[in-house]
Parts: structure tokens; sequence; C-alpha cells
């Protein structure tokens, strides 16, 4: 992108590729600039009054370019596991020696910047395969811990849970829905077309939390962590994944966050934003490759 500036006469900029984690159909493309600390305005062309640290003023920033963008979903590996990680929710197995996927804001995925700051930090998920299972675990800050449902298939979705939607393709057709709480509570669905639900259907899947804090008291809490893991058997029989998985075998999976902060409106972050109201939205759900034993997820290429 060339523009002129003033008497520094010709400049180039550069835009470079948004990458995995960018989901938006445009990239809007501006220009601020400063003298010291104060900033400058534009006197010609497409403007924009919103500046960078969120206050506004006419002709603030000069809009250089509207580019679109093909997005496509984000795609992460699981490493194969040499063993089985112990379900106890503390990740200290091997199989979780690597860095995790972070949240982002459910809708569009902008980075959940603010709302990690008001939790403690950015909310993570792995995942991890062999021949038995799917394994995931997830790691989820939080200084107030809130969990009020105590029985199986209790309305989790209503306030705060950890929930993996996990199917063959993105058809929307053959998929499963998972939800465990901070107190280890389950909540399971499977669904044989697009919301055509069976929340009466109990999946043999398995839990482990581990919290740090208490649920009964509110708030000086600091978070919680848990392993999740689902058999095979279960998975193929009930979607339209092919068994048995091997290595670069493709699963369509979302993670989400469900937060209710101060216990009052719910948030949601996902792994791969849905782009609609819609946690059951498979359009843009993230790429799950299963990768080689030995094949290491820090050199996975989206």
């Amino acid at each position: 992108i060339d523009i002129e500036i003033g008497g520094d006469g010709p400049q180039r900029f550069e835009l470079p590729a948004p990458g995995d984690d960018w989901h938006a159909d445009w990239a809007i493309v501006v220009l601020e600039l400063r003298y010291g600390r104060r900033p400058l305005s534009v006197r010609a062309g497409a403007r924009s009054e919103m500046l960078a640290d969120g206050t506004r003023r006419p002709g603030a920033r000069a809009v250089l370019a509207t580019v679109p963008v093909h997005r496509r979903p984000t795609r992460l590996a699981a490493v194969h596991a040499a063993a089985a990680p112990e379900l106890d929710g503390q990740l200290d197995d091997a199989t979780w020696d690597h860095p995790g996927r972070t949240l982002v804001l459910s809708r569009l995925g902008e980075p959940a910047s603010e709302l990690n700051a008001r939790l403690g930090g950015p909310t993570t998920v792995r995942f991890a395969w062999d021949d038995e299972a799917l394994y995931v675990a997830a790691e989820l800050p939080d200084p107030d811990l809130y969990a009020p449902h105590r029985e199986r298939d209790d309305p989790l979705y209503r306030d705060e849970a950890f929930e993996l939607f996990i199917a063959g393709d993105d058809s929307g057709d053959r998929y499963l829905e998972f939800q465990v709480s901070a107190r280890g509570v389950h909540f399971d669905a499977r669904f044989r077309s697009y919301r055509r639900g069976d929340e009466a259907w109990d999946g043999e899947w398995r839990s482990a939390v581990a919290r740090d804090g208490e649920l009964d008291d509110r708030g000086g809490d600091r978070g919680w962590t848990v392993e999740l893991a689902f058999p095979w058997s279960q998975l193929c029989a009930e979607t339209k994944l092919r068994c048995p998985p091997t290595p670069d075998s493709r699963l369509r999976v979302n993670a989400y966050r469900l937060e209710k902060l101060d216990r009052k409106a719910q948030v949601g972050l996902a792994l791969s934003p849905m782009l609609t109201p819609d946690f059951h939205a498979w359009a843009n759900a993230a790429e799950l490759v299963l990768l080689a034993p030995g094949e290491d997820v820090r050199g996975f290429a989206p």
C-alpha cells in the first residue's frame, strides 16, 4: 500500500498475511499518525475518527484499504499419546507438555483480552489421542468458581461450563455435545441432525476436575483444570467418523467456555468462532488433525 505523507514523501506499507487465527471476511487497513503525542488529522480521502486508545477525533485515521480475506476455520493438532494420560485433572502428564490453543470471543473471534484480564489469564485447550480414545485438557482461570448444578444433565449451559462438540464433518448431521462444570457434573447429548438432539442419551466418557479455590465461597479463587476422555468406539458409532483412527485423520470439533462474570450476564469463548449467534454452527468449527507417534505439535503447520 503506497501513501504520501507530507514532506516525508511516498511511503510503502506491507500487510502481512492475517494467519490461521483470522476469521473475518474483510481486513480494514488504517493509518494513524502522531507528532510526538499529538495525533495528526487526515485531510483527504477516506477517514475514521476512532483512535487506537479508544478516543475519537474527526479525521484521526486514514482508511487505506479494505482487503477481502479468504477465511478458514481454526486448524490444530492432537498429539499421539505414548501413554494414556492419568485423568486426575492435573495437567502434569507428558502428553500435555506443549502449548495450548487460546480460546477467543465466541461470535467473531476477536482476542478476549479484556475478559482474560478479569479472569486472570487466557483459557486454553489441548488435544491428544491413542488407539482407545480422544483426550482433551483445558485450563480455565477464574477468580470466582461457580457451579450451581449438581445432577447429570442439569442445564450447565445456563451458567458456567466447559463444552465440546465433536463431529466427523461440518454437515450438522450426527454430532455429539459434552459439557462439564467446575463441580465435575456432566451434561451430554447426541444429535442426528442440526439441533435435533437427544438429551436423555448418556455417553460413555470420563472427566476429572481439579479446582484451585472453593465452590461454595464467593471469590478468592484462581480457576480450574479439566481432563476428558472420549472412547473412539462411541465417537465412531455416533458420528460420521471412521474407525480405527489413524495419523492424519481429521475431525471437526469446537470447544467453548461459558462464563458468568459476577454470576450475572453470560459470555462465551470459543476455539473457533461460530460467526453466527449459534453454538451448534458447524461451518467454521475447528479442524482437528491427529498426529503420528513422535510427531511434535510444535511442527504442525495449520
